[in-house]
């Protein structure tokens, strides 16, 4: 049962990130003095007086802009609206009442929800004094407060929990255990196609899009369930923005959205590493080549050095057919690829229309079965015939025996070996060891580290 919701809705640079971050007591939200830093819908769970209810962020509110991107994220809002069981109306002091104030409350309450007035940046005396201005609205309640200081918010969400809907049997109980859900980090480039295919797997107009690169800026966390015949699979995806070069970006806001993108791969247990198929995908004297950019290859280096598993997703592959290239021609040029790509799983799709979605979800499906425990069993025989196609070469004359192997981590897939001689075990051999463990065991994709240890 999904717990009660609450949207934070207000026209640009009111204060609407600050308080969500206040609210929910972390900053998962961008918080700049710049108009339009939020625009994605950002949603997070809060506590208060031990109610649990969902919160929701969204974009400054435009009204009349015939800015196609301002017009998603004012729709942004709006959608969110109908989402929540309560508004929060947030409104800026210092500036006073804005024209635009007005016409959004007017909707507010056409909307049938009930609705909290909290005007924010009340933390002066030149403040307090404009607070008259704003019962020209003709709110029955005005809620003075400073998300950045976190002045008189326990007085808001007394409010908030005291209007909430009363919890049905069940609500705030999460639809699947954390521990169940295979979270998922979607990474590249700006303008590859992130957010559209959020979209198609939630199944939702969830993200904005736009041609323009940095739409999306917030870490989004989403919860998705996805279906494959009788099977059930819970995702928690983190929708990141793209990420360039450090030595392009001289925008803060984007610096801030990089960072927060690089930390949040280390919450995810795999990565979609997204790829544009016309600049991935190269002919050259009759062969198809799947390459990567430099940011790609350093993208695909960062996820594994950090132990995530990775699937290459070649998005726009549809747009190949404009050049007669076909599905099988592409699988067929892969021996000739970047070395990061025989390490990764590699989905060509079109997330614009759906195609090879199929061939994607069923690599979620697979790595949600390999991240959990193998069985010690099932390891060791999986060794034991490695080592009797290709038994480790002696050490100092002396015949090196294996004696079994134990899991001792999942991120990354983490193995130590027991051995008598664990210092002669060659780096080559090591490598062929893995190989096969990632091979056998259905872990390709997921880094495999080898701990070798001598058996006392």
């Amino acid at each position: 049962m999904k717990p009660a919701t609450v949207a934070i809705v207000g026209r640009p640079n009111v204060g609407k990130s600050t308080l969500f971050n206040r609210i929910v007591g972390a900053r998962r939200a961008i918080v700049e003095p710049t108009p339009g830093v939020t625009r994605d819908r950002n949603y997070a769970p809060a506590l208060w007086q031990g109610r649990s209810f969902q919160l929701i962020d969204t974009g400054g509110w435009e009204v009349n802009s015939t800015d196609r991107l301002q017009d998603q994220i004012r729709q942004a809002a709006q959608r969110a609206v109908s989402e929540a069981d309560l508004v929060i109306f947030l409104l800026d002091c210092r500036e006073g009442l804005n024209p635009i104030d007005p016409e959004i409350y007017n909707y507010l309450r056409g909307s049938g929800r009930p609705i909290l007035v909290a005007v924010n940046k009340v933390d002066s005396q030149q403040a307090e004094e404009n607070l008259a201005d704003f019962y020209r609205l003709g709110a029955p309640e005005i809620f003075p407060v400073s998300a950045e200081h976190g002045t008189s918010i326990g007085e808001l969400l007394d409010e908030i929990v005291r209007q909430l809907p009363a919890p049905e049997e069940g609500e705030g109980e999460p639809e699947a255990e954390e521990e169940n859900r295979l979270r998922v980090a979607i990474i590249g480039r700006p303008n590859v196609g992130k957010s559209t295919l959020v979209n198609r797997l939630v199944g939702d107009e969830r993200m904005i899009v736009d041609d323009r690169p940095g739409t999306t800026r917030d870490p989004i966390d989403i919860q998705v369930r996805l279906k494959r015949g009788d099977q059930a699979l819970d995702l928690s995806l983190i929708d990141l923005a793209g990420i360039r070069r450090p030595n392009r970006i001289s925008d803060p806001i984007e610096h801030y959205s990089v960072t927060h993108s690089l930390k949040a791969v280390r919450r995810s247990e795999v990565a979609l590493l997204v790829l544009d198929a016309g600049e991935s995908i190269e002919v050259s004297e009759g062969k198809i080549i799947v390459k990567l950019l430099a940011q790609e290859a350093r993208l695909a280096e960062f996820v594994y050095d950090r132990g995530r598993g990775l699937i290459l997703v070649v998005n726009k592959w549809d747009l190949l057919r404009k050049k007669n290239i076909q599905t099988q021609e592409i699988l067929g040029g892969i021996r000739d690829r970047d070395r990061w790509l025989d390490l990764a799983d590699l989905a060509m799709i079109s997330a614009l229309t759906g195609e090879g979605m199929d061939t994607l979800i069923g690599y979620l499906f697979k790595y949600h079965e390999v991240l959990k425990k193998i069985p010690t069993a099932v390891l060791n025989r999986t060794i034991q015939r490695a080592i009797e196609r290709h038994h480790p070469p002696a050490f100092r004359g002396r015949e090196i025996r294996v004696f079994y192997a134990t899991q001792v981590q999942s991120l990354p897939q983490t193995f130590v070996i027991f051995t008598n001689h664990p210092q002669g075990i060659t780096d080559d051999y090591q490598k062929y060891l893995a190989n096969v463990i990632r091979e056998e065991l259905g872990l390709k994709g997921i880094p495999v580290k080898l701990k070798f240890r001598k058996k006392t």
